[in-house]
């Protein structure tokens, strides 16, 4: 029986195949902050179709995702120890250069295309009947 969750307007189905065959990547969905429902079930749903190289390539995705909101928490709270050890006072947001802008975007970017990469990917490799028929749809 498909697992449903909700997180936003719209419930998460996760088919109990992609539960057996890739629960690790199951979870990361599920916790991804840069996707909603919609996109999640998207994922959930084309993942017992997509290739071993489309599989590798957004778990690569959601680990960098993971790994990068890690260092920003981690600067965070060393930012609020900082801000506790001077009693409290805070002090103001660090400036981002033009530079480290222009990285942050290029990354986000790079993130974007990956993932509309491997969406088209998946739909060249698969005629949208064959898609629905090994959906059991």
């Amino acid at each position: 029986m498909p697992d449903n969750t909700k997180k936003d307007d719209v419930a998460l189905i996760i088919p109990d195949e992609t539960k057996e065959k890739y629960p690790d990547l199951v979870e990361k969905i599920k916790n991804s902050k840069s996707m909603n429902n919609s996109e999640r079930n998207y994922w959930l749903q084309v993942l017992p179709v997509m290739t071993p190289e489309q599989v590798k390539e957004l778990e690569d995705i959601l680990d960098t995702e993971i790994r990068k909101l890690k260092e920003i928490d981690e600067k965070y709270s060393k930012m609020e120890a900082a801000a506790a050890a001077r009693g409290g006072k805070k002090e103001p947001a660090p400036k981002l250069t033009a530079e480290e802008i222009a990285k942050l975007d290029a990354e986000k970017k790079a993130k974007r295309k990956a993932l509309q990469d491997a969406e088209r990917k998946a739909q060249e490799n698969n005629n949208p009947d064959d898609i629905l028929s090994q959906l059991g749809i």
